[in-house]
């Protein structure tokens, strides 16, 4: 099968004709059985009626009514009809450099998720009620009014990327539940205490920003606080539990420096280690 290469907006698209806009839309009801692919945008599809069988980079997909599907522009697809109920669906397309920008402000990490991950969302009644409502509006416009009609289908593209967004925040909190089994697993090791956050982010497969974003979020502190927090508290024990000599416990939490381990346990506690034992010391 030929590919065509669409190098911007699609011809029967209602902005066709104004490339220095970010969106332009379409509502379709027939397939689109030739193979092509997008070079500068992105193009989000709701489908509202019927059923259709994607094609994306040589797999096969059936998508029902209700469902939101997408493409990058290193995709190829093509679109067939699937049974014999009438098709209907709106495509929302976005210039890729806007999109990645955006995106880039709402997470750092959303857009390469999108981009990697799944590409079909169950899309909600209300969601695509008001999509259609923006949709609506847009065709009521004049041709001469494309900066309205642009903001419009920015607005519908919002409500894709709002949905999008809620279904990547779900995901996280799946991948939290891996995490923590992993990271109480590392608590009940002594290494642990001699970790560093270089060390956190290698076990637990994240990024410096990924860990310091999860982090924040579960336990409201960095992931350098976290192991400070428990190396502290490991020491404080040792310190009124037994009768390990002061640098061998600062070696313990994973301190070569005995002077440093002093100083940020004094600013932590309000005293030495030395003076804590002796009011702790058990």
């Amino acid at each position: 099968m030929e590919l065509i290469t669409f190098k911007r907006f699609l011809p029967f698209a209602q902005d066709n004709c104004e490339q220095n806009l970010n969106f332009a839309y379409h509502v379709l009801n027939y397939d689109f059985p030739q193979l092509h692919t997008h070079v500068d945008y992105w193009e989000f599809t709701i489908l509202t009626d019927g059923s259709i069988v994607n094609v994306i980079n040589g797999e096969s997909h059936v998508y029902k009514k209700g469902t939101l599907f997408f493409l990058t522009d290193e995709d190829n697809h093509y679109t067939k009809k699937k049974g014999s109920e009438p098709i209907r669906y709106i495509n929302l397309m976005v210039k890729k450099d806007f999109l990645q920008t955006y995106l880039n402000a709402i997470s750092p990490d959303f857009f390469q998720t999108l981009k990697n991950g799944v590409r079909n969302f169950p899309l909600d009644d209300g969601v695509i009620f008001n999509i259609e409502n923006v949709i609506h509006k847009a065709n009521l416009l004049s041709q001469q009014d494309l900066k309205t009609r642009n903001d419009l289908i920015f607005s519908a593209v919002m409500l894709v990327i709002q949905h999008l967004y809620s279904a990547h925040i779900r995901q996280l909190e799946d991948i939290k539940k891996e995490w923590q089994i992993k990271l109480d697993t590392l608590l009940s090791q002594s290494e642990f205490l001699s970790m560093t956050t270089d060390d956190l982010c290698r076990e637990l497969n994240y990024s410096r920003a990924q860990l310091n974003r999860i982090f924040k979020s579960k336990f409201n502190l960095s992931p350098h606080e976290f192991l400070q927090k428990h190396k502290f508290r490991y020491a404080q024990n040792l310190l009124a539990f037994s009768d390990m000599k002061i640098i061998e416990i600062a070696s313990k939490v994973g301190f070569k420096n005995l002077s440093q381990f002093n100083l940020i346990f004094k600013r932590k506690f309000g005293l030495t280690p030395g003076e804590y034992r002796k009011i702790n010391k058990k």
